[in-house]
Formats: structure tokens, sequence, C-alpha cells
């Protein structure tokens, strides 16, 4: 896409000097009819003809003109689209890989919290093994580390349940943000497609214009010779 870019800024260039030699063409047919600086005593018949192609030059060069400058204004678009097109890529691509770390995250949570259960199973029943062999007093301090182990336990599974609900309101934004990435990316690309197809058929028509525009210049001097053999 880049490269596509890349390849338009020549023809950016070329449309701008084109528009230039244009303006530059309008001034001095305007000049031109200004100075209306024309042949002693002319015909009647010579000062229409002479008018009516001064105005056809004047309305060929304009339109050719505007074609130039519809032509670069549309290639800046072109451009400005692809740039954004490629911005929101970008901000797709940052958007998924940080929604696959905040899942490897929730993976390694669910894993700590097997890992803390069955450390829990294990001490509880050594404690109701060791409970019947051990006196009172030991039986009352197994008993306070089972508590304190279940308290533990209960504070880890709340805090857990907060991160992970926290995790997963973060995975949701993302999300959503990403979907709507993703439809702006669908409409920039469709946008950036009509552009180029704008841009392609300003230069097909700028090229007719061209080609007709040289057809008739070359069509009046053949005329003009043979009114001058007349």
């Amino acid at each position: 896409m880049m490269a596509e870019l890349l390849v338009n800024v020549p023809q950016m260039q070329r449309d701008l000097q084109r528009a230039r030699e244009d303006n530059a063409y309008l001034r001095a047919l305007l000049q031109q009819m200004n100075v209306e600086d024309v042949p002693l005593s002319p015909s009647p018949r010579d000062k229409a003809k002479s008018s009516r192609a001064t105005d056809d030059d004047f309305d060929r060069a304009l339109a050719r003109r505007q074609a130039r400058l519809d032509s670069a204004t549309t290639s800046s678009e072109t451009s400005a689209t692809g740039l954004e097109l490629k911005s929101a890529n970008d901000r797709v691509a940052l958007l998924e890989r940080q929604l696959l770390d905040a899942e490897e995250t929730i993976c390694h949570l669910k894993a700590e919290k097997l890992a803390a259960l069955r450390d829990i199973e294990r001490l509880s029943a050594t404690t109701q093994e060791n409970r019947v062999a051990t006196r009172r007093d030991d039986s009352e301090q197994q008993r306070k580390l089972v508590l304190e182990l279940e308290t533990r336990l209960a504070e880890q599974k709340q805090a857990h349940a907060l991160e992970q609900e926290q995790r997963m309101a973060v995975i949701r934004d993302q999300e959503s943000e990403l979907k709507t990435l993703r439809g702006q990316l669908d409409d920039k690309n469709k946008q950036y497609k009509e552009l180029q197809q704008r841009h392609m058929d300003l230069l097909e028509m700028d090229d007719q214009a061209a080609a007709m525009m040289k057809q008739r210049v070359t069509s009046g001097v053949s005329q003009f010779s043979i009114y001058g053999e007349e």
C-alpha cells in the first residue's frame, strides 16, 4: 500500500506542473484578449473567426486546468486516506496483541488458583490425620493453622475474582474497540478504493481531453491553411 502511495507522488508532481503550465497559458490568453493585438483593417469574418477560436482555446484550457486540479486534489485525498488506513491497521494489531496477553494472564491465574486449592486439600487431609494422633494442644494449633489457611484461601479467592472481573472488563472494552476499529478499517478501505477509482477516472478524462484538444488544434491549423490559400 505504501509502495502505491510512493508511485503516486511523481504523478501528483506532474499534475501540479501541468496545472501551472495551464495557468500560465490562461494568463497569456487573457493578456492577448485584453491587448487585442490584431492585424490592421481585418475583415469582419476574420474578426469573428479569431474571437471564436480564442474563446474556444480559453474554454478548453480552463477545462483542462480544472481537470488537473481535480486530479491533484484526488491524489492528495488518496494519500491521506492511505496513511489513515495504515494507522488503523497498526491500532488493530496492537489491540489484538493486548487481548492475547490478557487471555494468557487469566490462564496463569486459573492455574495458580488450582494449585492453591490442591495445597489446601493436602493440608486439610494432613490436619485430619494428625488431629486424631496428636494431643489437644496440637489439635488446637492445627485448627488455627487450618483456619488461617482457609482465611487466606478466601482472601485469595476474593482477590482473584476481583482481578478476573477487572481483566474481563478490560477485555470487553478492547473487544468493543477492536470491533469499532475494524468497522472503521472497512470504511477506510472502501473510501480508499473509491478515491483510487476516481483518480483513475480523472486521469482518463484528462488524457481524453488532451487528445481532443490536440485533434482540434490540428484541425484548426488545417482549416487556417485552407483559408490562407483562398
